[in-house]
């Protein structure tokens, strides 16, 4: 989890500046609650280090639970001493000086003015990191605030299964979605992962309450009913109990959990329709009012093979991707996006497991977004003209949406603040040195497609 949040943070480090070195102690935030003078209330306290860490340089602060009273008012980071961290006015991907509940992180920089808050009164975890341009290929070391509510009534129906697909921490990809069903005036819900790819599940299977904290396992009353098959697709869970063997056999199915009444129960039912999830067919819709499928908003699936050069060997490689590829669309006025594949078996839409890095707002300064399965609507504020619009599967039920301007709308659409070239790989992630593939590059207002 922690690499794909590194490698997202790359997309958003250039031109963010800090000449200061990374303070070795705890930090404070000042002015949440008027609070002004720094407390072990108001102290961000400093996380271990890795290795990995120490490499990329990045450090981590936290201040796990602050309740928020005032639902207003500015805040500043500092150390206490000569550190004062600040909103930076100079973030080139449109953050505006406010943390709100749609925008909970905000770049800083030293001697910024004071970060305005709007946000509802509760606990919230408040995060503080600092990316250190190590390599000096970022343009400077980049400073991020995040406050993350803890608020039960919002966190406590976020349940994720864990254990196949590799997926060993909570994501939005291994989210249960809530369903309720009203029969004869009562109303009842449940939680379901409609047409999930199950493949290997090496150590067993849980289920996480993120707003509880609490894992569910096997049940060792009912643990005489064995492991999970296509035979026994069911298992009865209880907190604290130990993996869940599974056996499924590889393929797509509607994953039910029922936590009602004094039993929580979760069972596998084998779709139908196995097609391969990069073989469907997928539709833009939200777009200029389109709120259904429809044929002209039909992505042209395109298997793409080039041949490159290795630049150490000499030798000449082929390179294939898979990419879904909408061409010269018109965008008349702000929208709501969804990718939604045939019949319905899928809708993707926003990855908020990249908030803090990537915010819902699919622009000309930040013209990709990452998509979940499942995810809410994107909103997308491209400037009026014609795109070429990209979706490519990153992953079992997540993927990227990108934009490059058409040809005649080529020079003004896409930009960026300087001529220097910026290159991210098909899947929208930013690549300091790209070599081996296909690459877009954004350069002096113009996005190309170019191979290395």
């Amino acid at each position: 989890m922690k690499k794909n949040l590194l490698l997202i943070s790359g997309i958003l480090s250039s031109a963010l500046t800090l000449q200061a070195a990374a303070p070795e102690g705890n930090l404070y935030i000042l002015g949440l609650n008027g609070e002004s003078t720094p407390s072990e209330g108001n102290q961000l306290i400093l996380g271990e280090r890795d290795e990995d860490d120490i490499d990329e340089g990045i450090w981590r602060w936290s201040l796990p639970e602050f309740n928020l009273t005032a639902t207003e008012g500015t805040v500043t980071i500092s150390d206490g001493a000569t550190l004062n961290l600040g909103f930076d006015e100079n973030n080139q991907f449109g953050f505006t000086n406010d943390l709100t509940s749609s925008q909970s992180m905000i770049y800083m920089t030293q001697g910024g003015p004071a970060i305005n808050y709007h946000l509802p009164e509760g606990a919230y975890q408040v995060m503080v990191a600092l990316f250190e341009d190590v390599e000096g290929d970022m343009g400077g070391d980049t400073w991020i605030l995040q406050l993350k509510s803890l608020s039960t009534e919002e966190q406590s129906e976020n349940l994720y299964l864990l254990g196949f697909n590799g997926y060993l921490d909570p994501s939005a990809a291994c989210s249960f979605q809530k369903v309720e069903v009203t029969e004869e005036g009562e109303t009842f819900s449940y939680y379901t992962m409609p047409r999930y790819h199950i493949s290997a599940c090496e150590d067993g299977f849980t289920v996480y309450n993120a707003g509880q904290d609490t894992t569910y396992g096997q049940d060792e009353a009912f643990a005489a009913l064995g492991d999970v098959t296509d035979e026994n697709p069911m298992a009865f869970l209880a907190t604290e109990g130990t993996p869940v063997k599974c056996s499924l056999e590889e393929g797509y199915y509607d994953v039910n959990l029922n936590m009602t009444g004094a039993m929580t129960m979760i069972s596998f039912l084998r779709c139908e329709d196995q097609t391969p999830q990069d073989e469907l067919a997928y539709y833009l819709v939200g777009l200029n009012g389109m709120t259904s499928i429809d044929d002209a908003y039909k992505f042209d699936r395109q298997e793409i093979t080039e041949d490159y050069e290795d630049e150490g060997t000499g030798e000449t490689i082929s390179y294939t991707s898979l990419t879904y590829v909408l061409k010269n669309v018109e965008i008349k006025e702000p929208s709501e996006l969804t990718v939604v594949a045939q019949d319905n078996m899928y809708v993707f839409g926003y990855n908020p497991d990249m908030a803090a890095f990537l915010p819902n707002d699919f622009n000309n300064t930040m013209p990709f977004s990452s998509m979940v399965a499942g995810g809410q609507a994107i909103n997308c504020s491209l400037e009026a003209g014609k795109y070429d619009i990209n979706f490519a599967l990153s992953g079992v039920n997540t993927g990227m949406i990108s934009a490059l301007a058409a040809e005649e709308d080529a020079v003004d659409s896409v930009s960026v603040a300087s001529g220097i070239p910026v290159f991210y790989n098909l899947q929208g992630v930013r690549v300091s040195n790209p070599e081996n593939g296909i690459f877009l590059k954004v350069q002096n207002g113009k996005t190309t497609k170019v191979v290395r």
